[in-house]
This record gives structure tokens, C-alpha cells and sequence, in this order.
């Protein structure tokens, strides 16, 4: 028998304004005008915790009496409605999952509860397949997330497979240019052909080695112009040369802020030169706000660079 408790969150009709807000997108977006009704739950499966902590859990942290309905293992639902549910990809980081987990932990620091959200979608109406899928990609980012199916699992725990040694591009360092092509093409990296064969030349050359497939994904994701420069070519030749960059930049946003917060203050002031606005109130004028940072450092010994040229914010 599965150890695993579903409870199902909904927001109270007054309250469910992600569920209108989906509905008007689907008619303005998507051009779907046969959805009468939309619901949006948030599914939580739970694991590892006591039937005392789940029923104190349950009001407090997974709902809110007051605006939420709480469904446990299932909710009720039409004849004829479409129902899907979405979750994380394995590996990205569930916010609401993991507060869930803090909150029961303080409830019962005894526990080590292991919970799983998702969202499951309720579309009620006269839905033709295809506008069903059309609601699906629009709902789903397949960047972290995928349909998950209705059936509660056995267990939320997981066990995952040790991962293999890194792999090594054998013979790269010498691969005739054909043979490069194809291994390019099948990597479907962001760079160029004529930046990956420059990186054999560099391994070739340089290394007298092959490299492993981290180093190439780690080269690609930042072979870029921008990279180049703040990662690749900026040499720190001092430490005080990090600490005068510091320096000049919270120096700018320290002033830019001061100058935001005077012309907010005067903004249809008609008294501003003196110092008034037109309610009566002090304007704190700008001169009276430090105009920059201590001269002074232990991390210099001394006092900081003073011909440092700042960026101004306009």
C-alpha cells in the first residue's frame, strides 16, 4: 500500500484569479472560446510524515481556510471535464515543494518529510482534441516541465543511477577535418565550426591532449564576445584593482540613487529652491546626503584611489 498522502489546494471561486486570468488567454491568445470554466489546483504528494503533522500541516501550510478548499487524494470534477497535471523536470528546483518541507520540518523536527508539487489544470466546455493539445503547450514549458499522469505513486523517493566517468573525445586532438565536422554537428553546440576546430588547434598544440566533454560544453556555453572579456581577458594584476572597480560602482549607484530620490521629491514642487515641497514638507535636499564612500580602507592601508573615473547613471 502506497505511503504517499495527495492533498489537492484550490483557490475559493473569489479568489482564483490565476484561473480567470488562464481563461481570458485562452480566448485572447489562442482563440478557444468554448471553455465555460477553468480550475487550477496545486497537488502536493506527501511522504514521511505522521497523521498528527499532516492534520495540522494541512490548514496551515498546504492551505488557507479562509480562501483555499482543500481536497484529500482527490477533488470533485464534471463529466466530460479535461484534466491535466504539470510538474518539474527531474533535477529543477520546486519552490513550493521545499518550503513545504521547512514549514512540516518546524512542525515536527522529528520528521523528514519528502514532498512533490504539481499543478493540475480542469477545463470545462465543448474542447476538440486539438485545442486541448493547443491549451497543453501553452500551460506546459517544456524547459522545466512536463504532464505528469493522475496515478499517485508508491513511494517520492528516488533513487538515481551513478553517473558514468566524463566522457573523452578520443583522437581529437588529430581528427582530420571531416571526421571534426561530424563530431560538431553532432554535439549542436552555440559556436562556430571555425571556433571549435581553433580549440583543437589549442589542444593540439598547446595541451598535447584530448579534451573531455565537460571542457567543450564548458568552453561553448561561454565562447561568447561578453564572456571573452569579463572571464577570458581580465587580468587582476592587484588586488586593490578589483577593490577600485567595487568602489567606482557603488559609488555611481550610491549617487544615481540620491539624484532619483531629489528629483522625485521636487517633481511638481513649486517651492523646491527653498528647500519646500507643496505640501509643507522638508525636501531633504541633496547636498545633505553623503556624496561619497569613506576615503578610507584596511584593506588598503591607506586611503582608496581617488582618480577613478565613475559611470554615471542618467
Amino acid at each position: 500500500m502506497s505511503q504517499v498522502k495527495r492533498l489537492y489546494v484550490e483557490k475559493k471561486p473569489s479568489y482564483a484569479v490565476k484561473a480567470k486570468e488562464l481563461a481570458e488567454e485562452l480566448k485572447a491568445y489562442l482563440s478557444i472560446d468554448d471553455v465555460s470554466n477553468v480550475r487550477v489546483l496545486i497537488r502536493y504528494d506527501v511522504e514521511n510524515v505522521s497523521a498528527e503533522t499532516m492534520e495540522k500541516a494541512a490548514v496551515t501550510v498546504f492551505s488557507e481556510p479562509p480562501v483555499d478548499d482543500l481536497y484529500e487524494e482527490d477533488f470533485p470534477k464534471k463529466e466530460g471535464d479535461r484534466v491535466f497535471s504539470v510538474e518539474y523536470l527531474p533535477g529543477q528546483f520546486d519552490q513550493r515543494a521545499d518550503s513545504a518541507m521547512q514549514c512540516l520540518q518546524l512542525l515536527n523536527e522529528k520528521e523528514e518529510p519528502i514532498i512533490r508539487s504539481a499543478t493540475t489544470y480542469v477545463f470545462s466546455g465543448n474542447i476538440s482534441d486539438e485545442e486541448f493539445e493547443k491549451i497543453k503547450e501553452y500551460c506546459i514549458n517544456p524547459v522545466d516541465s512536463r504532464e505528469t499522469d493522475e496515478k499517485k505513486p508508491e513511494t517520492l523517493v528516488m533513487d538515481y543511477e551513478e553517473p558514468a566517468d566524463v566522457a573523452i573525445f578520443d583522437g581529437f586532438k588529430d581528427m582530420p577535418e571531416e571526421e571534426l565536422k561530424a563530431l560538431y554537428d553532432s554535439l549542436g553546440l552555440a559556436m562556430t565550426f571555425e571556433d571549435f576546430r581553433y580549440i583543437q588547434n589549442y589542444y593540439h598544440g598547446e595541451e598535447d591532449r584530448n579534451p573531455s566533454m565537460t571542457e567543450i560544453r564548458v568552453l561553448d556555453t561561454y565562447w561568447s564576445d561578453h564572456c571573452r572579456h569579463t572571464t577570458f581577458s581580465t587580468e587582476l594584476k592587484d588586488r586593490r584593482d578589483l577593490l577600485a572597480i567595487q568602489y567606482s560602482t557603488i559609488e555611481a549607484c550610491h549617487q544615481n540613487i540620491h539624484a532619483k530620490q531629489f528629483a522625485r521629491a521636487a517633481k511638481g514642487s513649486k517651492q523646491a529652491a527653498n528647500g519646500t515641497i507643496a505640501t509643507g514638507q522638508p525636501l531633504q535636499r541633496i547636498q545633505e546626503l553623503p556624496k561619497r564612500l569613506p576615503k578610507t580602507d584596511p584593506l588598503y592601508g591607506s586611503s582608496r584611489p581617488q582618480n577613478i573615473e565613475l559611470n554615471r547613471f542618467n
